[in-house]
């Protein structure tokens, strides 16, 4: 389920994007998607950022909780609780993806959340788990150095 989108009462420098994360230096918002299914045992989940800038770094979270919509740099944070980071990956295209048969993490995350995060960030049957990206947004509207995507709650299955 998506939220944390970008509504112009929200937008920390008139950036605002109602379909997406705040508008970056690229002149998009990004946008987090998610592909394949939620079923722990298939672990084929896919994490998708569109609409970043290209040539530039990205890093997905992922929290136990979520918080109001609040100004972080050229964007808005909505992820909260504990909070487990996947690797840093390159935007060179402007989009990027971690899942399995990704190059950025290309195990499964069920399998990844297992063998790199404490036990508060294994992905698990019934747990519901919320994903942001942080990009470098040099040249952002805000002239802040980086930006949020919007976020995505995922309710894990068996």
């Amino acid at each position: 389920t998506p939220f944390c989108f970008c509504p112009m009462t929200a937008a920390p420098c008139g950036n605002d994007s109602p379909t997406s994360g705040c508008i970056n230096g690229a002149g998009t918002g990004a946008l987090l998607t998610g592909s394949g299914t939620s079923s722990v045992a298939l672990d084929n989940l896919v994490l998708t950022t569109s609409g970043l800038p290209t040539g530039s770094f990205a890093m997905t979270v992922m929290g136990t909780g979520t918080t109001p919509p609040a100004i972080l740099a050229n964007g808005l944070r909505c992820v909260g609780g504990w909070i487990h980071r996947f690797p840093p990956y390159s935007t060179a295209s402007g989009t990027a993806s971690i899942g399995r048969g990704t190059p950025n993490v290309s195990m499964g995350l069920v399998a990844y959340s297992t063998s790199s995060f404490a036990l508060s960030g294994h992905i698990t049957a019934g747990s519901t788990f919320h994903f942001q990206t942080f990009y470098r947004d040099l040249g952002g509207p805000c002239g802040a150095m980086f930006n949020l995507s919007n976020a995505l709650t995922v309710n894990f299955t068996l």
